[in-house]
């Protein structure tokens, strides 16, 4: 039976401010890369097809527009899969967040499954759950168009669903050397 969820690790980002790929970093309290992190997270989603979007990973869907940050890979994403039928909606998120739990992306994908909308944890525009449909891929393409890459805006066009999450550690997002000292440790 096809998988009805696509879930994506954006690791396409420059890494600029860390000086270095944020995606191959190791860390040696979790005992893997970031990226074999977010893979084993999604790994353990119901139902569920994981991918990377990257334009230097292997085997990754490459942004069609590049350097527009995270929005770039939404929309290379959207654009690669937008035929194939079988599959719902897509659950992002970010290669530098490594406490995110099983239970709470699973949490957000059935409650955007069950509202038939897009869905976001409040806190935070990703994690984000994007349905599959024309509309969102229309509205992706308009803003990267105009220049607009914000995560924020894409989700209000969408009337996205906020949810709460009172575990705030689990949006902790490694942008920099010091926040990978303060990961490490």
């Amino acid at each position: 039976m096809p998988h009805s969820l696509m879930a994506v690790v954006l690791a396409g980002g420059k890494s600029s401010r860390m000086g270095r790929d944020k995606a191959s970093l190791y860390s040696p309290k979790l005992q893997r890369t970031l990226i074999e992190q977010s893979i084993k997270i999604l790994s353990q989603l119901t139902n569920c097809e994981v991918v990377i979007s990257s334009n230097t990973f292997p085997g990754a869907i490459k942004d069609l527009v590049p350097d527009c940050g995270p929005l770039s890979g939404i929309h290379g994403v959207l654009s690669c899969v937008q035929e194939q039928s079988h599959i719902q909606g897509l659950l992002f998120i970010p290669v530098d967040m490594p406490n995110l739990s099983v239970e709470k992306l699973q949490s957000l994908v059935v409650i955007a499954q069950q509202n038939n909308c897009a869905t976001f944890i409040s806190n935070s525009f990703l994690p984000c759950y994007l349905p599959l449909n024309n509309k969102v891929l229309r509205i992706v393409s308009q803003q990267l168009e105009s220049n607009d890459w914000s995560i924020r805006r894409l989700l209000d066009k969408l009337a996205a669903r906020g949810v709460p999450l009172q575990d705030t550690e689990q949006l902790v997002n490694i942008n920099n050397p010091s926040d990978w000292q303060q990961h490490c440790q």
